[in-house]
């Protein structure tokens, strides 16, 4: 059985933004938007609900999927660039997986001649966020939910007096 779209707000939503509207910005966003209108219709559809989806991971509980009574313009239109922008994943042949996160886990650090490369954890972060199109990141800014998870890190000198 197909995926079907549910955008009315409430438990069984699945998208902000349903497909006809996203049909209609297709054909102004380039490549990707020609790769999106090329996907047949369960694909595009794949697409529109697996990038709300990733949007869902990143904004505040009140204008979430489930929690809405309606959904911010902002939100839909997120869903609609951020399907437009992941579409050329969800063709078929495409390598990948493409509700993976395109996020490197390789972290690396360097103060002058010492430099430390390691693997750390992705989370819902700025990093994450930036990984987004910056479109999307514009129409999410009001409804980010960061965790608080920031760990300063630094040095310091006490010099004692006499």
């Amino acid at each position: 059985m197909p995926l079907t779209l549910v955008t009315t707000p409430g438990p069984t939503a699945n998208a902000y933004a349903d497909r006809a509207s996203v049909l209609a910005l297709a054909p102004y966003r380039g490549a990707p938007g020609l790769a999106f209108l090329e996907l047949t219709e369960d694909q595009q559809v794949s697409a529109i609900a697996s990038a709300a989806a990733e949007i869902e991971s990143f904004v505040v509980v009140g204008a979430t999927l489930a929690q809405a009574t309606a959904f911010p313009v902002e939100l839909v239109r997120a869903n609609q660039e951020l399907a437009i922008a992941r579409a050329p994943q969800f063709v078929d042949g495409a390598t990948g997986d493409p509700l993976a996160p395109a996020i490197s886990t390789i972290k690396r650090d360097k103060v002058g001649e010492l430099e430390v490369e390691f693997f750390a954890p992705t989370t819902t972060d700025t990093a994450s966020v930036k990984a987004l199109p910056p479109v999307v990141q514009r129409y999410l800014t009001r409804f980010l939910q960061l965790p608080i998870t920031s760990v300063g890190y630094g040095s310091s000198i006490a010099v004692r007096g006499s």
